[in-house]
């Protein structure tokens, strides 16, 4: 079974344009490509996200993203609207939904809705941030079955520099659970590193005895 996590592949910024509202840990670079490298727990490389920022406005974003395999071959092109009010930033469901999730269901009639995350335009140390909600109703044609993906507990814990092929970054450390029940119940404990003027650097998840399921790094700005 793949891992069904979220990342959150859209959240890689260089920088805030004068002309939207959006939190500066959320792309908003007109025209960037932004490259995520999703590994296993044994830091196999599975799976490669590339999200592009296609239009800016004074209101929000669009955004292109695109599930690739390891290989490159692609497995699935989307795009979805991004809110901002110069406040908070609010990101459509699609955006959260883990590449491995996609691969899963490719080939099958799907749709998804719930209310998505906010993103506060300012974060500090010791914030508790809003929590966040994706549905998932699939069809297989014999069979048809719901997904719900809920992140809780969502606190900026402290900061701290990481560095990846894309750079050194001093980042707010983000913890949550993450919760998947599709016909059983899991929960999982992530990590999620964030810089301002760059977004996500790091994504890490944990099972309940610690043991890492799965890790995320940005790898290049383009």
């Amino acid at each position: 079974m793949k891992y069904f996590f979220l990342v959150i592949i859209v959240l890689l910024s260089v920088g805030v344009s004068a002309q939207n509202n959006c939190s500066d840990f959320y792309p908003s670079g007109e025209g960037k490509t932004y490259v995520v490298h999703h590994f296993n727990k044994k830091d196999k490389l599975t799976s490669i996200t590339e999200s592009t920022i296609t239009d800016v406005s004074s209101d929000g974003l669009k955004v292109k993203s695109e599930v690739k395999e390891d290989d490159g071959d692609s497995i699935v092109v989307g795009t979805y609207d991004v809110k901002c009010d110069g406040e908070n930033t609010w990101i459509e469901p699609e955006a959260l939904v883990s590449p491995g999730l996609m691969e899963q269901y490719q080939n099958m009639e799907y749709s998804i809705s719930g209310n998505g995350l906010q993103i506060p335009n300012s974060l500090t140390v010791g914030q508790s941030l809003p929590d966040g909600e994706v549905l998932m109703s699939v069809d297989a044609g014999v069979m048809k079955m719901n997904v719900s993906i809920v992140m809780t507990d969502r606190e900026v814990v402290r900061k701290e520099s990481v560095t990846t092929d894309a750079g050194t970054f001093d980042c707010f450390v983000i913890t949550y659970s993450n919760t998947i029940e599709m016909g059983i119940r899991k929960t999982y404990n992530c990590t999620q590193w964030i810089a301002q003027g760059v977004g996500m650097v790091k994504e890490e998840s944990y099972k309940q005895n610690g043991k890492r399921m799965s890790k995320s790094l940005l790898q290049q700005i383009k």
